[in-house]
């Protein structure tokens, strides 16, 4: 962790507001893009962001992070994404269960839809969630694999690896072949 970072740190600890807005506006975009990319959804990416950020804030004085401020709310916002998407679930097997009760009383088909998505984004929808989940953060979100690593609660290797998984699965999708001697 740099110096710089350090400060922050104990600067929030002692209930410093600066500390704070400086650190949502040093890593709020980033964070907000990470969100989208597991929710897909920009308004509940907002909402995990803002929530992690505020329960930063009310747990300042107990704050321990030993591995660093971006490994922390990286892993903070993915905890949280992960609870939104478990919650969406739980909704959405209501909404199907529902769905179902009502088509059979009434003879009615549920409704279906498709959106309109490029093809790069359907076949990046369609990796394995892990390997989708290392894709993004290190493409988009320019994280190491140690980094990916700490988030994901793997090994770096593993990371290799489902990169890796992820890049020859999107060649297969799109299909498009590796050039020898030439790297994705």
């Amino acid at each position: 962790m740099s110096p710089a970072g350090d400060q922050r740190l104990e600067a929030l600890r002692c209930g410093d507001p600066a500390a704070l807005q400086s650190l949502f506006e040093e890593y709020y975009g980033g964070l907000r893009a990470f969100a989208r990319s597991l929710l897909h959804d920009l308004d509940a990416a907002e909402d995990v962001v803002q929530t992690v950020f505020l329960r930063l804030w009310q747990g300042r004085e107990h704050l321990a992070i030993d591995s660093g401020i971006r490994l922390y709310l990286y892993q903070a916002v993915r905890n949280q994404a992960l609870n939104v998407r478990r919650g969406e679930a739980r909704e959405a097997a209501r909404r199907v269960a529902a769905d179902q009760e009502r088509a059979l009383a009434g003879g009615l088909a549920p409704a279906g839809s498709e959106d309109d998505l490029d093809r790069l984004y359907r076949a990046i929808a369609e990796l394995p969630p892990r390997c989708r989940e290392a894709l993004e953060l290190q493409a988009w979100h320019d994280l190491t694999y140690a980094e990916i690593a700490g988030v994901m609660g793997v090994a770096p290797g593993t990371v290799k690896t489902q990169i890796g998984q992820a890049l020859k699965r999107l060649r297969v999708l799109l299909g498009t072949r590796r050039s020898q001697g030439r790297t994705p």
